[in-house]
Order: C-alpha cells, then sequence, then structure tokens
C-alpha cells in the first residue's frame, strides 16, 4: 500500500512538473513573475537580452520537464522493480542533453554569440550508445 502511496503522490507533482514544464517550454517572452521581479518591461529589453531571457527561461521548463520525467521513473521503479530504472535515468539524460542543445543553438541563431549546442550533441550521442550496451546487457 505504502507503494501506491509513493507512486501516486510522485505521479502527482510530476504532473505539476509537465505543467511548469509546458509554460517554460512554450513561453514567447519572461514568465509574468519574472517579469515583475525583474522590474522591466518585456519590451523594455533589448534583443540579445530577450533571447538571453527566453533561452533561461526555456532551460527552467527543461528543468521541469526532466524533474517530472524523473519522478515518473521513480514511480515506476517503486511499482515495478529497478530493472530498467538505470535505462530510464540514461534517457532523462539524453532529453536534458538534446533539449540543451535546441535551446543554446537557438540562442545562438537569435543572438549570433557561439554557444556549446554541439557539445550537447556530442553528449546525448555518447549517452544514447551507453544506452544502447545498457539495454543490450538487460536483454
Amino acid at each position: 500500500m505504502l507503494t501506491w502511496i509513493c507512486a501516486a503522490v510522485w505521479t502527482g507533482v510530476a504532473l505539476l512538473a509537465f505543467v511548469m514544464a509546458r509554460n517554460g517550454l512554450a513561453a514567447g517572452r519572461l514568465l509574468p513573475f519574472h517579469e515583475r521581479a525583474s522590474g522591466r518591461d518585456w519590451e523594455a529589453l533589448s534583443a540579445a537580452e530577450r533571447a538571453v531571457a527566453l533561452a533561461l527561461t526555456r532551460s527552467l521548463g527543461l528543468g521541469f520537464l526532466i524533474t517530472g520525467l524523473a519522478l515518473l521513473a521513480a514511480a515506476g521503479e517503486v511499482l515495478l522493480g529497478a530493472a530498467g530504472l538505470a535505462a530510464a535515468l540514461a534517457g532523462l539524460a539524453v532529453v536534458f542533453t538534446v533539449g540543451l542543445a535546441v535551446i543554446n543553438h537557438r540562442l545562438q541563431a537569435a543572438v549570433g554569440t557561439p554557444t556549446p549546442w554541439k557539445g550537447s550533441l556530442y553528449a546525448a550521442t555518447l549517452t544514447l550508445l551507453g544506452l544502447a550496451a545498457c539495454l543490450i546487457w538487460l536483454q
């Protein structure tokens, strides 16, 4: 019974994290409370400041996405066992590194400043190779 309670609580928090992930990843400007906290209107920011603010906001959304997925993985582990947990965690790393590559590539395209987006893709590729080896080993 306790495992079901843990899984239910973690799933509930994961759903909230997915709402915040959507808000951050789909944002076209600063989130309202961030804009209020900055003390500056969105329109008062330069194009470069807007691009950086969007990259940071989307990175926050990516963090919420990973949090939600991690909580679902934890709930699955509690209910189903640990056999696939390593693969699930590696999958989370792939989601994060690919997401970070996309965010940084968009920032580079928007402001022309080099970003390490290729490094994130290299990390994703290496993680995928490790994940494939793990999945082969688990069979």
